[in-house]
């Protein structure tokens, strides 16, 4: 199995970094535990903050400028000239939403789990308008979200479960079909958390307390790992051909907290930006 080592980019030390999406205007990633969204300009290394009062769950680009941000209660537009639009509050009670992505053609998915972790609790939604519409229910802790190139395909990590699912995938309607395979990693160190998939296909997931990202073939077999010097790995995405970014949690020595970078011999698929569905 190949294998690669990432470096820390001196970024910053963040509680809980997650959900990297490359954007026209950088990298954006969210700070769960530190209620904040960052924007990180890779070459002139400068980061632009906003703050909120709830955790920062993920956050996406949409197509009409800024970006789609989901709090831990409801989900919010954020325009480029920083305006604050609250699109749904359509949040179940008792749980928190978490990881979510776009779809190929941008509508937006997102997870949610319950507060103490409650088997069965978690779900997967879409928005439709200003509802979120359950289309997954009996999950735990729903994380990584992404579709094969053809969008055929949908995969999404539950975590505690040590799983990613892979379900069929309607694109033209933008809906769920049955399970079509369970790629168990439990035979590999760290629960699966975000994920980002690659021009041929391949999954590369971030393991959370096992340090590492490892791209796994749709079959799950592990094809390459890149080691990270922090436990805490929470997610990944392609800054560009050849270049992946990992954030990762504190709870460890400097750098974890930081952002990370490797190289791999992979390129991402276009980033969607999320598309208000027709009333």
């Amino acid at each position: 199995m190949a294998g690669s080592a990432a470096r820390p980019l001196g970024i910053g030390r963040f509680a809980l970094a997650e959900s990297p999406v490359m954007t026209s205007d950088g990298l954006v990633f969210v700070d769960l535990e530190g209620h904040a969204l960052h924007r990180l300009d890779p070459a002139a290394r400068t980061l632009a903050s906003w703050s909120y009062a709830l955790p920062v769950c993920c956050a996406v680009p949409a197509r009409s400028g800024g970006l789609l941000v989901a709090l831990a209660e409801r989900v919010e537009h954020l325009d480029p000239a920083d305006v604050r639009t609250v699109i749904s509050v359509d949040v179940p009670p008792g749980v928190r939403l978490n990881d979510g992505s776009c779809d190929p053609r941008g509508r937006f998915f997102v997870g949610s789990c319950g507060y103490e972790r409650e088997p069965g609790r978690g779900a997967l939604h879409r928005l439709h308008g200003e509802r979120l519409v359950p289309v997954l229910d009996g999950l735990t802790l729903p994380n990584g979200l992404g579709w094969s190139p053809d969008g055929d395909r949908l995969y999404l990590a539950d975590s505690v479960r040590r799983v990613v699912l892979v379900h069929a995938y309607d694109l033209e309607r933008g809906e769920v079909g049955p399970l079509r395979d369970t790629l168990d990693t439990s035979a590999v160190s760290g629960y699966p958390d975000g994920l980002t998939v690659d021009s041929d296909g391949r999954l590369w997931v971030a393991f959370w307390g096992g340090g590492a990202v490892r791209c796994l073939d749709p079959d799950g077999n592990v094809r390459h790992e890149v080691r990270v010097s922090a436990a805490a790995t929470t997610s990944c995405a392609f800054l560009a051909p050849g270049k992946l970014v990992v954030t990762t949690g504190t709870g460890g020595p400097d750098p974890a907290g930081d952002l990370f970078v490797a190289d791999v011999p992979a390129a991402g698929l276009p980033q969607h930006s999320w598309t208000p569905a027709p009333p």
